[in-house]
């Protein structure tokens, strides 16, 4: 899982999305998607395999 969550940000960044939208896109909160970026939360099975 840490492979997925060290690619986020660059995703994130080459798509030119915003946390915000992003988090939108994955049905989650900015704040929940803030955590899963930097590390300090692991995302649930079903948010990972959106």
């Amino acid at each position: 899982m840490t492979g997925l969550l060290n690619r986020l940000k660059p995703f994130r960044l080459k798509a030119e999305l915003s946390q915000q939208e992003l988090a939108g896109l994955a049905g989650i909160s900015r704040q929940a998607y803030s955590a899963l970026e930097s590390g300090s939360a692991n995302p649930s099975t079903q948010v990972a395999l959106r």
